[in-house]
């Protein structure tokens, strides 16, 4: 059994994610970053987990169909993290800071998002993104993705 579950976290270690570039804008400019993209529900139940590392400028961007109230936690997670919610028209509508790695507290969206962005621990604070920046890339488009009022 043992050997069954060192694979099953070695593949999903190793699988081949798609990456693209997304962009933020805040007030103190655009920040670019390298996000590899998970879709599929196993890619989002994994997410970052087992890494001990992630490129400065680097990231994972979580993509749901349609706006929901969504919730992570750490576990298993090595590293911290920045959790962003973003809503279906790109805006952030809720940061968690530096979440402590391995913690089990659920960090929930306060509004209804079609997106999670996680980044290295502080990034946020360093590059001054706050709530209601812009994020966009080829998957979250702003103008395509406007909310109906």
């Amino acid at each position: 059994m043992f050997h069954l579950l060192t694979i099953v976290v070695l593949t999903l270690c190793t699988r081949g994610l798609n990456n693209e570039t997304l962009q933020i804008k805040t007030k103190n400019g655009t920040f670019s970053f390298d996000v590899e993209i998970a879709v599929e529900t196993d890619e989002k139940a994994f997410g970052l987990m087992y890494r001990k590392s992630l490129p400065k400028t680097s990231g994972m961007l979580f993509v749901w169909k349609k706006p929901e109230n969504l919730s992570f936690w750490m576990r298993n997670t090595y590293i911290p993290l920045d959790i962003i919610f973003i809503s279906a028209n790109g805006e952030i509508n809720t940061i968690h800071e530096s979440c402590m790695p391995l913690s089990e507290i659920t960090r929930p969206s306060k509004s209804l998002s079609q997106f999670a962005l996680e980044l290295n621990g502080g990034t946020c604070y360093k590059l001054g993104i706050q709530i209601n920046d812009i994020v966009s890339s080829p998957t979250i488009n702003p103008n395509d993705n406007q909310e109906e009022i």
